[in-house]
């Protein structure tokens, strides 16, 4: 139900930061940029179909992101410093770096299995209202 309340948007890349300590997080993710409100959209319906189900509203902050990597394993420590200068970007016509834009037509529903190869399965691939 949630799907049919949603069109399809576009998302890009924003800047990247990480979850877990500084010197060695647990995860390195890139934000994203929604500039039609779209996923927020999406949120809040998912939140309010899984309310009625019964399943409590997740207590942590609402931070979408893309996980890049996990598991920081270095000798020393990370040098979260040069995450600034970081972008994802698509090379343009002549040789301009452009955004790394995509259409968001479907969101998936997965499960994890912690400690387990591969660590997601998708239980189920929901297509947007008008795709």
């Amino acid at each position: 139900r949630a799907s049919l309340k949603i069109n399809p948007f576009q998302m890009e890349f924003g800047t990247f930061g990480t979850f877990g300590s500084a010197e060695s997080p647990r995860v390195l993710w890139a934000g994203v940029i929604d500039q039609s409100g779209g996923l927020d959209k999406l949120y809040e319906a998912v939140t309010s179909e899984m309310g009625e189900l019964g399943f409590a509203k997740e207590a942590r902050p609402y931070r979408p992101h893309v996980t890049i990597a996990r598991k920081y394993a270095g000798k020393s420590p990370f040098a979260g410093s040069n995450l600034r200068s970081l972008a994802v970007e698509k090379s343009g016509p002549e040789g301009k770096n452009q955004p790394l834009i995509w259409e968001v037509d479907e969101f998936v529903l997965f499960s994890t299995h912690l400690h387990e190869k591969p660590m997601y399965e998708i239980l189920e691939a929901v297509q947007m209202k008008d795709s």
